[in-house]
């Protein structure tokens, strides 16, 4: 009966780090890392934030690539970091990007590491536009220390220990899949 206590216990204490995942870095679209699509209208100016979160170390360093289709309707028009840190290279090309002093997931949760700036000269398709199921995907940096392309990574202080990042995409215009609703009767009718 104790060994069974032990486990539900050990189990119950494990639940917030399975659920938590591990190191992963995101595009959003709201400043605070919660909308991962987003439906631009013509004329707009509109930014994407790309956050890493559960990190579970000091972070000083974050090297990727922010990979897109490069649709007809949707200009990029640059990138910006949180201010006093370095970079090296650009989203669309490969970037590293460093500061000090270390960033703690015990203090923050999400940490904002860049803000990409785009403009739409035209809308959704369902909106009647023409842009339609735009992913922005981070990529391994094509040149990078993460086995020269191999993983998206950071690095952990003191001794710049690299680990590698879950990748998450956001999504401009995602495609749109109608759903019918009927009862199974109609649904197996489908099938036979």
């Amino acid at each position: 009966m104790r060994s069974v206590i032990v486990i539900v216990a050990t189990l119950v204490i494990m639940l917030p780090s399975v659920l938590a995942g591990g190191p992963a870095m995101g595009v959003y679209f709201t400043f605070n890392p919660e909308q991962a699509v987003y439906y631009p209208e013509v004329g707009m100016s509109f930014d994407a934030y790309i956050y890493v979160h559960t990190w579970d170390c000091m972070l000083t360093a974050v090297e990727f690539a922010l990979e897109w289709t490069d649709p007809p309707g949707i200009i990029y028009s640059g990138f910006d970091i949180p201010e006093g840190w370095l970079n090296l290279g650009e989203p669309l090309s490969g970037i590293a990007i460093t500061w000090f002093p270390p960033a703690s997931d015990y203090e923050e949760t999400h940490l904002l590491v860049c803000t990409v700036h785009f403009f739409s000269t035209d809308t959704c398709n369902d909106m009647g536009g023409s842009i339609v199921d735009v992913p922005l995907l981070i990529v391994p940096h094509p040149e990078g220390g993460g086995g020269g392309g191999a993983a998206v990574i950071g690095t952990c202080w003191p001794d710049n220990a690299m680990f590698e990042f879950e990748t998450r995409p956001g999504y401009i215009c995602p495609e749109v899949i109608a759903v019918r609703e009927a009862s199974w009767g109609a649904i197996k009718d489908l099938i036979e």
